[in-house]
């Protein structure tokens, strides 16, 4: 991180607002990093957040009609679901087993409905949804047009086996919305976070978000852009989540 700031400081040469999307090399390099999970994607496809809390804030301001119908896993996160709520929406819970949400439970309805769901490692179950149940979801969901947010927060965080590729990685007519987060792997008081999906929604969220704060922290973005281009960051992860294991180790 100190080196990151460093390299920042020493490039910088203003720190005006940056484009609705956010810092281009930093859409870049997330988007080079989410193709290691399988994610084809582009810089114009991402927008830069302020964590995931707003992107949440965004897609339900921007996109949720009034009282949408929400599914979610019986437990959720509360913050996420606190989010949500400010456009009156109506939780539905789906059951669980042991390869995570049943998701053909959910009702046929002319209202507006989507999915809640963070699939790998999920808040506060810890559950990760297993890959032919991630399959299945996003053959339902497009077949159905079911809108789907997929929370990606806990996803760095593995300690022995890596978890399966992300909904995202499986979406081939744009039903995800993808939420990331430095906060969990890195630091939160960084607030950055990003939002991956279509470019017209993408483009209207940012549009949503240069109304509400002329977009996230421009010095936050070029040191965070720095941290994902070294090499030593995916040394560091290996070194958090050994640390990680010897916490639920001695628990």
């Amino acid at each position: 991180m100190q080196r990151a700031m460093r390299a920042a400081t020493d490039n910088l040469t203003n720190l005006n607002y940056l484009a609705p999307q956010g810092y281009l090399p930093l859409r870049q390099v997330l988007a080079k990093r989410l193709a290691s999970w399988g994610i084809e994607t582009t810089a114009e496809n991402v927008l830069i957040t302020s964590g995931s809390l707003q992107s949440l804030q965004l897609v339900a301001v921007s996109l949720l009609a009034q009282a949408a119908t929400v599914y979610t896993t019986p437990v959720s996160y509360l913050k996420s679901l606190r989010v949500l709520q400010s456009v009156q929406a109506q939780f539905k819970s789906l059951p669980t087993d042991g390869e995570g949400l049943q998701y053909w439970h959910i009702a046929p309805s002319t209202h507006q409905r989507l999915l809640y769901v963070i699939p790998t490692f999920d808040n506060p179950t810890g559950q990760v949804m297993s890959q032919q149940r991630r399959i299945d979801l996003m053959k339902y969901a497009q077949e159905r047009q079911l809108p789907i947010i997929e929370d990606s927060a806990y996803q760095d965080l593995w300690l022995e086996q890596r978890p399966p590729q992300p909904l995202k990685a499986l979406d081939q007519a744009g039903n995800v919305l993808y939420l990331g987060t430095i906060s969990k792997s890195l630091a939160p008081g960084m607030r950055i976070g990003w939002i991956v999906g279509p470019q017209p929604i993408i483009k209207r969220l940012a549009d949503v978000k240069m109304q509400t704060d002329y977009g996230a922290s421009s010095l936050s973005q070029l040191v965070l852009t720095s941290v994902l281009n070294d090499p030593a960051y995916d040394q560091y992860l290996m070194h958090f989540r050994t640390q990680l294991k010897r916490v639920v180790i001695m628990r």
